[in-house]
């Protein structure tokens, strides 16, 4: 291409320019498009858009499903599933890339319920909902029975037709519930756990006709199932017809190819049972007459072994007699020895009497008083000398007797210490003198300094 032909012509576009050019060519010239390909980059942020890239073997294009269209998704996406998808082409202009924006998606090869429904039941198996650990035994006869069903069509009559022919004075509880369309997954979860709160049913059955996939999703919807799970009441599924299998199916703790099935399942033939009824009694007395009969013969057999009554009856009068007289006989016999030995001991205790010893005592204790006032009365004088000379020698050394004798303490103002040598004073110091009676205030003159005698 020579650039000088295009010299006069030519128009210069910026690149955001030229970019809305692109933008409105592939937005006008594909509004919406179907497009197949492979999920492969996965990416589910916080915002709930999905973005990923469809591809096949030659090319890809980006893609992305805002949260709005993705919640309308029966089933979830994974890397690596062939989709079919319809949407607009987009030009994104700050990257200058053209992606998808997909409105609706559907799998390819296989409808999007029946993935869903294999994607939900795979994840329940694996949390634990179908298992047999957590099958609740069915009431052998139930008093009330809760059904869980749409209250017009043929299901409910079939049902309680069956439950009447089968034990006609059976309880039912009939639970209205819308079992297609939106909100009825919602009713059936309400409707389960309102009949739990109660808890005056013994088991429930979860019943509808037959119809297609999309008819039986609220049986296949994940809050059903984890109702009939959480239920304490025993759950019967009686979904379809016998070929038809849902997730209730699995989780419930009994399925039931049809609702008919159900109500034959849940109770016992009334007749049957009234005939199974009577043969136990049958049993039960033919077991009692036989065994009436075998005490019976017992009894004979005991009565041959007794001996007549009356010769038993003389027999125990002679032992009583016998066994009186050796009573009176031995009683007899008691009574002479204690007699004896008590006599006996009187005379012992009478020869142990303090009476014959009093003479002899009263002599030595006599002696022995006389004995003990003298050494209290020698003891007396003593401690009183002892007394009379620590007080003299008390008195001796007692202040005020001494000060009796003329004598002065002479103690030295203003600290009032004692004065015992002439060295201790200088002329002109005051001091207080304490005699026998009272006290005089001195000062010293002169000293006479001497030495002790």
């Amino acid at each position: 291409m020579n650039p000088a032909q295009h010299t006069q012509k030519r128009r210069i576009h910026t690149v955001s320019q030229l970019t809305a050019i692109i933008k409105s060519v592939l937005e006008e010239a594909l509004p919406f498009v179907w497009v197949t390909g492979e999920i492969s980059n996965l990416r589910i942020p916080s915002s709930g858009h999905c973005y990923f890239t469809l591809k096949d073997d030659r090319a890809q294009i980006r893609s992305v499903m805002f949260k709005g269209h993705a919640k309308n998704l029966k089933f979830e996406l994974e890397d690596g599933m062939s989709v079919v998808c319809l949407g607009r082409v987009a030009v994104y202009e700050p990257q200058g890339a053209y992606q998808v924006l997909v409105e609706h998606m559907e799998p390819a090869g296989m409808g999007a319920l029946a993935l869903a429904f294999e994607q939900l039941k795979a994840k329940l198996s694996d949390e634990g909902l179908f298992a047999e650990d957590h099958k609740k035994s069915l009431p052998y006869l139930p008093q009330i029975i809760a059904v869980v069903t749409s209250p017009t069509g043929a299901v409910i009559h079939d049902i309680l037709r069956v439950l009447s022919y089968r034990f006609p004075k059976v309880h039912v509880q009939v639970w209205p519930v819308k079992v297609q369309g939106a909100d009825s997954a919602a009713q059936i979860v309400r409707s389960i756990d309102l009949i739990n709160q109660q808890y005056q049913v013994d088991v429930i059955i979860l019943a509808r006709g037959g119809g297609s996939l999309e008819d039986l999703a609220p049986f296949n919807s994940e809050e059903v199932a984890r109702a009939i799970f959480a239920s304490a009441i025993p759950v019967i599924s009686a979904v379809g017809h016998e070929t038809d299998y849902t997730i209730a199916d699995y989780t419930a703790d009994r399925r039931a190819p049809t609702p008919s099935a159900a109500a034959e399942i849940v109770l016992p033939e009334y007749q049957g049972l009234e005939l199974l009824l009577k043969e136990y009694a049958a049993r039960l007395k033919g077991a009692f007459v036989l065994m009436l009969r075998k005490e019976r013969d017992n009894l004979v057999n005991f009565k041959k072994r007794l001996p007549p009554p009356r010769r038993q009856v003389d027999d125990w009068r002679l032992r009583l007699d016998d066994y009186q007289q050796r009573i009176i006989t031995l009683t007899k016999r008691g009574f002479v020895e204690n007699r004896n030995n008590l006599s006996t001991a009187l005379y012992k205790l009478n020869k142990l009497s303090p009476l014959h010893k009093t003479p002899n005592f009263k002599v030595l204790l006599e002696f022995q008083f006389r004995q003990m006032t003298g050494a209290m009365q020698q003891q007396i004088r003593a401690d009183k000398a002892a007394l009379k000379q620590a007080r003299a020698s008390l008195e001796a050394l007692n202040p005020s007797a001494i000060l009796e004798r003329g004598y002065s303490i002479t103690r030295k103002t203003p600290g009032l210490e004692i004065v015992r040598n002439a060295d201790d004073l200088s002329p002109g110091d005051e001091v207080e003198i304490t005699l026998a009676s009272g006290k005089a205030a001195a000062q010293i003159k002169s000293i006479e300094k001497g030495t002790k005698s």
